[in-house]
């Protein structure tokens, strides 16, 4: 993926986490989108966060 269109993921992602639109935001990760560590903390999607926790621990990673 280019710099430029992860960018516009990004804005589009922000947006929708910060217009709290669910719809846009599951639209988007129904295309790929994905939620770094504080994209998923904002869309309170708790899943994500110990999924993306676990990962860094794994690598010896401290939270």
């Amino acid at each position: 993926m280019s710099v430029g269109i992860r960018m516009a993921a990004l804005d589009e992602l922000i947006a929708a986490i910060d217009w709290r639109s669910a719809e846009s935001l599951e639209l988007l990760l129904a295309r790929g989108a994905r939620l770094d560590v504080f994209e998923a903390a904002a869309a309170g999607r708790l899943e994500r966060v110990r999924e993306l926790l676990g990962a860094a621990t794994k690598r010896g990673a401290r939270p």
